[in-house]
């Protein structure tokens, strides 16, 4: 069973290479594959729901960003 259900190890990756370990045809090219698709569809999701959170305050440069924060701050 491994660490399957803990909270910390609910990661994209270590489900695909939990289920790559208990597969009797490891196929290491389809696990690396797998990954990379899985994460790239993750940062999508979070690029869409940041995208539509209206709370978002966006910077174009670190300076405004920190000047934000500074004037929030004081």
């Amino acid at each position: 069973q491994g660490l399957l259900g803990v909270p910390h190890y609910d990661a994209i990756a270590y489900k695909l290479c939990s289920a790559y370990l208990h597969d009797q045809q490891n196929d290491t090219k389809k696990l690396i594959d797998a990954i990379a698709i899985a994460e790239s569809q993750y940062a999508k999701k979070q690029r869409s729901w940041f995208r539509r959170n209206q709370y978002i305050q966006w910077f174009k440069e670190d300076t405004a960003a920190f000047e934000y924060i500074k004037n929030i701050l004081h």
